[in-house]
């Protein structure tokens, strides 16, 4: 598996800056980042007020160990609490850490570039998020002709509870080019899953 998590994607520096933007929607929340890499959502989260932070990554012990030490040279491990995870899996780890409860935030930064990890990604979304709680996210096209397949993300997150409150498009340098520009993807959404249950 390629991973690229010892990069700090553009999309993620994106995501802090939207969330410093957002944060009277943080503040004294519990707040749990998928996919995390080198945690600067986290960190920014938990320097924004959020009540507790979750960053959650692949089970690499390079990448984790990476996490940890950036969330401990940033003085927020007393807040910032790490946690190994496959998408897909139980979540029960990721719960414990919010004393077994759902989150109100969850924010996660260029997650969908795994086409055949978007189901995954979503029930472990799901399954950690409160009704009501809010998705944060960013994404932006890497491979030609894929564009399709990462919008399809989002599609199937309407289709099974998530409404979307706002998408915005940014400008950002291109990951890999740094002289040329980039259109990113911000989405904002509301977990509503009783809106999508069948009737009885």
């Amino acid at each position: 598996i390629t991973l690229f998590a010892t990069h700090i994607w553009k999309g993620c520096v994106s995501l802090a800056e939207v969330l410093i933007e957002l944060r009277e929607n943080i503040q004294n929340k519990a707040v749990l980042e998928f996919g995390a890499a080198s945690g600067l959502p986290s960190i920014i989260t938990a320097k924004c007020g959020a009540a507790k932070v979750c960053a959650s990554d692949y089970p690499s012990q390079e990448v984790i160990d990476t996490l940890k030490r950036n969330v401990k040279r940033n003085e927020m491990d007393t807040l910032v609490t790490v946690v190994p995870h496959i998408w897909g899996s139980d979540v029960s780890s990721l719960l414990a850490e919010n004393c077994g409860r759902k989150y109100d935030v969850i924010v996660m930064a260029e997650c969908v570039w795994r086409h055949d990890c978007h189901d995954d990604l979503l029930l472990s979304v799901r399954s950690c998020l409160k009704e009501e709680g809010r998705l944060l996210m960013t994404y932006s096209h890497h491979v030609p002709g894929c564009e399709d397949a990462d919008d399809a993300f989002c599609r199937k997150a309407e289709q099974c509870g998530f409404f979307l409150r706002e998408k915005r498009i940014l400008r950002i340098p291109h990951q890999w080019k740094p002289d040329e520009m980039k259109s990113l993807f911000f989405c904002d959404f509301t977990f509503q899953p009783k809106v999508f249950e069948a009737p009885h």
